[in-house]
């Protein structure tokens, strides 16, 4: 994870490229 450093897991909600990610690999969730 490229936002590991500046956005520590748990505070993905702040990063929208992520938010998609764990959305695309839930399922399109």
């Amino acid at each position: 994870m490229r936002n590991s450093i500046a956005r520590p897991l748990g505070n993905t909600d702040s990063d929208p490229d992520m938010d998609e990610a764990l959305r695309r690999a839930r399922g399109g969730k």
